[in-house]
């Protein structure tokens, strides 16, 4: 009789230890409950702030540089359109203009100045009179008469090509002065707009070549531009409303409207672009910044609700008394957390919500809470 007490003692002390080692085999799972609510039918996407205008600033004449209004890995500084950004050295150039000058100056009293030839020609005109009375009186021949017409004929061709030749000669000195007032303005990198000054890459003394970059100028109005991917461009709209968070802000949510979708389709990497006008002003924010995007597509009220990150697909696992169901459901609107569930699951239904695609229909699970 003792020995029988002994050995279905020890038997229950087997089988307690080989449940005990059976329920501790079973994977500990994380679950959420089903509920109702309202769900938010949106579309994620990646946000950049660019600047509306870009400008690289390029020399188009070699020369020193003379001085700039801030040296490379400088904070950058606001600058005011025509205001100076970096000046190259003049001094050759003006010298060259100076003696331009000149020598227009010259050629202007030249063109001015009365010639020799137009005297000559005065002279020539009035003798062609008088021979010309004596012609008519039959004093003088006609045939010597013909030869003082030509010869002051030659006379005013010699004018008409003096005066070309001066005129010209005018002229061409005014375009070497146009010419050398713009070479003297190209060593002038003025600002051509209001803008950030983000970078200057040279210095006073550096020798720079023509097309060289010297520094970058950002407008101080700022583009939002959101990334989306292909599948989740489809019903997005100017004028939907759009919930922006970026990195250097938390979290904190900035709201606002797409103002209007891009054509360019990025069909290398599935994505598409639209940009955003925040509530707040875009011009809040600096160039560069980055974040995540939620765009509004629709509202659904007292739906359905699980998380986003239960779904493998379309389906889902429900855990019910230790066990684990693998569940197609139809799947309606969703968002980055939330998704609307229209057929396949019953409010108040536990679905597991990490890893469960790790998990196979009828696998024994317990809820981690029961491990305290």
């Amino acid at each position: 009789m003792k020995s029988t007490v002994v050995i279905c003692l020890f038997v229950a002390a087997i089988s307690g230890s080989a449940w005990w080692a059976w329920q501790d085999t079973a994977p500990v799972v994380m679950v959420e409950a089903v509920v109702r609510g309202d769900v938010k039918h949106s579309s994620p996407g990646r946000v950049n702030v660019l600047p509306e205008r870009t400008q690289r600033l390029r020399t188009l004449r070699s020369g020193r540089v003379e001085s700039a209004i801030m040296v490379p890995h400088a904070p950058r500084r606001k600058v005011s359109e025509g205001e100076m950004i970096i000046q190259l050295e003049t001094r050759d150039v003006e010298l060259g203009l100076e003696e331009i000058q000149v020598r227009l100056k010259a050629a202007e009293a030249r063109l001015e100045a009365e010639s020799e030839v137009a005297l000559q020609l005065a002279t020539e005109v009035r003798a062609l009179e008088d021979f010309r009375k004596l012609t008519d009186e039959g004093r003088y021949p006609p045939a010597e008469f013909r030869k003082k017409e030509d010869a002051v004929k030659r006379i005013r061709a010699r004018l008409e090509l003096e005066k070309i030749a001066l005129r010209e000669e005018v002229e061409t000195y005014r375009a070497k002065k146009a010419q050398t007032l713009s070479h003297l303005n190209d060593l002038s990198i003025k600002s051509p707009f209001d803008g950030i000054l983000t970078q200057v890459f040279v210095s006073p003394g550096d020798h720079v070549f023509a097309g060289n970059d010297l520094g970058v100028l950002q407008s101080q109005e700022h583009l939002v531009s959101v990334t989306l991917n292909e599948e989740d461009f489809q019903g997005v709209e100017a004028n939907q409303s759009v919930g922006v968070s970026f990195l250097s802000h938390g979290n904190e949510v900035f709201s606002g409207q797409v103002s209007r979708l891009s054509d360019i389709l990025d069909s290398s990497a599935n994505r598409r672009y639209l940009y955003v006008e925040l509530d707040c002003g875009n011009h809040r924010f600096p160039a560069g910044s980055s974040g995540e995007a939620e765009i509004i597509k629709a509202l659904k009220r007292k739906v359905t609700l699980v998380p986003r990150r239960a779904l493998v697909g379309s389906t889902v696992c429900v855990w019910k008394n230790g066990l684990i169901e693998v569940r197609k459901v139809k799947i309606g609107h969703r968002n980055l957390l939330t998704t609307e569930v229209i057929e396949g699951l019953e409010v108040g239904e536990r679905v597991i919500v990490t890893t469960p695609h790790l998990y196979r229909d009828g696998q024994r699970a317990r809820l981690a809470e029961s491990r305290k």
